[in-house]
């Protein structure tokens, strides 16, 4: 199987052959005909290339970084609701999210994103929704009136 691999420190790129992973009873092996960006190599020339960012994470995430960083690279994120994720790809579009954190219903997502079966976000937008909603002045202001008590 080939995947291509970009080196953190210098943003090269390279198509390297590795063994294909071996199936474990409760997992699947999803063959996909669009391509898809790996965590680690969720910015540059990798994800400008990806039409989605699949996120099958099954445990807590940092926060919804990763999803936040896929939108702000213009990209799509099909994901498992764990952690922050059903807050952050909830809020540009909920069809997005698989029903559970099961195989089955990321299996359903990715056929109906395949299929054409949800909604398509420019990529424009997905940029949009996080500079609103990571802009460091905002983030500044909201972090101040929460630690002086000041939110509700």
């Amino acid at each position: 199987m080939k995947q291509l691999f970009q080196d953190p420190k210098v943003g090269t790129i390279q198509v390297v052959d590795i063994a294909s992973p071996a199936l474990r009873p409760g997992t699947i092996l999803v063959r996909h005909a669009f391509s898809v960006v790996s965590p680690g190599t969720e910015r540059g020339t990798v994800s400008a290339a990806a039409d989605a960012f699949v996120l099958p994470t099954v445990e807590l995430e940092c926060f919804g970084l990763i999803a936040m960083e896929a939108f702000a690279s213009g990209r799509p994120v099909l994901a498992i609701p764990v952690g922050a994720i059903p807050e952050i790809v909830g809020g540009v579009e909920p069809r997005w999210l698989s029903a559970d954190a099961g195989a089955p219903a990321l299996t359903r997502l990715l056929s109906d994103r395949l299929a054409g079966r949800l909604p398509v976000h420019a990529p424009g937008d997905l940029r949009a929704f996080v500079e609103r909603g990571c802009s460091p002045g905002q983030r500044m202001t909201e972090l101040i009136a929460i630690a002086l008590g000041e939110t509700s």
